[in-house]
This record gives structure tokens, sequence and C-alpha cells, in this order.
């Protein structure tokens, strides 16, 4: 489960020399965001996928040990990607709205301000035979947004 982020580099510019802090930052954030207003018992864990020129990936996986979201090169149990999809789709869905309407709880918020427009995507993995296909769909997904926030 992915959470696809525009933000402005200008805000982030900004804001740099107040908060000492960076996009990379808001991962823990918009995970404290998550639990606090969102969903204060999710397994889901937030990290870093990719960063690029005012977009953000960031991944959602389970934080049982035993039900990480896995890399790329291996191979996940179907049953444990549809868990990570029940238990933190939704989640991510509540943070994407609040971030899209600006909700004041994001928008008061000196780091998670900077976030102008957010998505939520369930991308299942490729069989490993097309896993080499999986790097154009981010790049196309990361042109939509960006494409979207100018």
């Amino acid at each position: 489960v992915f959470l696809f982020l525009g933000y402005s580099e200008a805000d982030e510019a900004l804001l740099k020399p107040l908060t000492k802090m960076e996009v990379q930052d808001a991962v823990v954030s918009l995970h404290n965001l998550l639990r606090l207003h969102v969903k204060p018992k999710t397994p889901c864990m937030l990290s870093m996928f990719k960063l690029s020129t005012e977009n953000v990936i960031l991944v959602a996986k389970l934080s049982d040990n035993n039900s990480t979201l896995t890399r790329h090169n291996e191979e996940m149990e179907p049953g444990l990607l549809e868990k990570q999809k029940e238990e933190c789709e939704g989640p991510l869905e509540v943070i994407s709205e609040m971030i899209n309407t600006q909700d004041p709880i994001v928008h008061s918020h000196l780091l998670l301000s900077i976030f102008k427009m957010a998505e939520v995507e369930v991308v299942k993995p490729a069989p490993s035979s097309t896993i080499e296909l999986a790097p154009s769909l981010l790049v196309i997904l990361i042109a939509i947004l960006w494409s979207l926030a100018s």
C-alpha cells in the first residue's frame, strides 16, 4: 500500500530555517498523525519508498516482523497483501483526505503543511517474470502526481 504525496519545495525552503527539517522528516510526522488522530492502534508503519522533486512515495507495512512488505525481488503471500490492504488502506485514505482538504490538523502543522496533495494506491506485486516493469509504473504515477500538483 503506497501513499503518494505532492509537496511544495518553496514551502519546505521557507520552513527549513524554523523547523531544521526536510520533507524526509515528515515521514515521522505522518506516522504520528496516523497513530494520534487516525487509527491509534494501527499495525501500519510508514516508511520512505522514493523521493523526487516535489513528490514523495511512502509505503505502509504491517509492524509485525513476520508481516512486513517485502523487497521487489521477493514474493509476498497473497493473504499477507490482503491483510496489509485491509489494515493500511483505510487509514491512509483518511490521511490523504486530510491533506487534500487542508484539514486544520495537517494545515496548521509546520512540517505537514508542505503537503499539497495525496493519493493512496494498492499495488499488487508483479510476478517474478515481470518484476522489472514495476519501476516504470512508479515513474508513471509520479508523473501523474506531478502534473496534478502543477
